[in-house]
């Protein structure tokens, strides 16, 4: 299929992942996205001829027009030509690229547009109503995307067709590897401090188990990190964040990881742990199973005292690490999402 295809918006690195699986399927898709979120190192990786950066930090002072996104969002994407594409696919509903970009595209040739909803932002509604925002981005658009399936009862009322994509790994990186024997009591809870993920319940695990010390990321995008901060839990640590580059070396320092206990889905922390092959406790809500010809393999629980007991039975449990290795491989691997990817793609195209 031939097909130039720009994405925008690099959530948790799944902007990346999808283009490098869908250019090896001879597609051609480019990538940009905010500078000042280029956690991923995208451009240490060899990426650089098909991934370009705005700068949307908005360091100086605003007048009143750069208050109002759509001008914002004109004025970062004045460098980029939406005619050179067939398509455009929009990652969030909350970057203002994506807004001047969508502008642009209804000014100009008028491509079609995939709007793809990530996310614990789309978990909560937020931006998914029909606002502006929201018409704009969906001028044009024939099918939406979630990341996951929770994502599907917010967008029910959509008027376009809705699929889920599962989001892409690469498990090339995120793979198993040497485990130091120090850490073997040690727990790593891979989960932002918002109460959304369920963080409270982290703590009251913790607690249930003084003899096992609990790592958690000091990473907030909501500010709720400083609620956490002072709890005094004396088995449970705040650990600096590190780049997405060494996220994979952080993850294969644990015997056991804890994923999110809130949304009932996996984000892409979770199924990067589980592609390190190291067993996952989370809360999986069984009902979206039906996505998957086969069933989740995690423990799943929202009760500190089954989570602790799970802990406990789990911990350095190599057997349940390579389940969870192998599901992420044959379901969220970048050329299995890749392919199902462009699919979306040639339905849009021959419709």
């Amino acid at each position: 299929m031939s097909l130039r295809v720009l994405h925008s918006g690099n959530l948790a690195s799944v902007g990346r992942n999808l283009c490098l699986g869908l250019r090896r399927k001879g597609i051609e898709a480019d990538l940009v996205y905010s500078a000042y979120s280029d956690r991923s190192g995208l451009l240490e990786r060899g990426d650089k001829e098909w991934t370009s950066l705005v700068d949307a930090r908005r360091g100086r002072a605003m007048g009143y027009l750069d208050r109002l996104e759509l001008v914002y969002g004109w004025r970062l994407t004045k460098d980029i030509d939406v005619t050179e594409y067939d398509m455009l696919h929009f990652h969030s509903v909350l970057n203002p690229i994506n807004m001047g970009l969508a502008v642009r595209n209804i000014l100009r040739e008028f491509s079609p547009v995939i709007l793809h909803y990530h996310g614990s932002v789309s978990s909560r509604v937020r931006g998914l109503r029909h606002t502006l925002r929201s018409y704009f981005l969906r001028r044009n658009c024939p099918i939406v995307l979630c990341s996951t399936p929770n994502i599907l009862d917010n967008i029910r009322n959509l008027p376009q067709r809705k699929r889920y994509l599962p989001n892409p790994v690469d498990t090339s990186v995120f793979k198993p590897g040497i485990f130091p024997e120090e850490n073997s009591n040690t727990v790593l809870c891979w989960v932002k401090l918002e109460r959304v993920k369920g963080i409270d319940m982290f703590f009251e695990a913790a607690r249930l188990l003084p003899q096992f010390e609990f790592h958690i990321p000091n990473v907030s995008l909501t500010g709720e990190q400083r609620h956490y901060i002072d709890r005094k839990v004396p088995n449970v640590s705040l650990i600096p964040a590190v780049p997405h580059t060494e996220v994979a070396e952080l993850i294969r320092r644990y015997p056991i990881v804890l994923g999110q206990l809130g949304l009932g889905v996996l984000g892409v922390s979770e199924l990067e742990a589980m592609s390190c092959g190291k067993p996952l406790i989370g809360f999986w809500n069984r009902e979206y199973d039906v996505h998957y010809d086969d069933p989740c393999p995690i423990p799943s629980s929202t009760d500190p005292i089954e989570i602790s007991q799970m802990i406990q039975d789990h911990i350095g449990d190599s057997s349940l690490g390579m389940r969870c290795r192998k599901w992420v491989e044959k379901y969220h691997s970048i050329d299995v999402v890749a392919k199902q990817l462009a699919d979306v793609y040639r339905e849009v195209t021959e419709n």
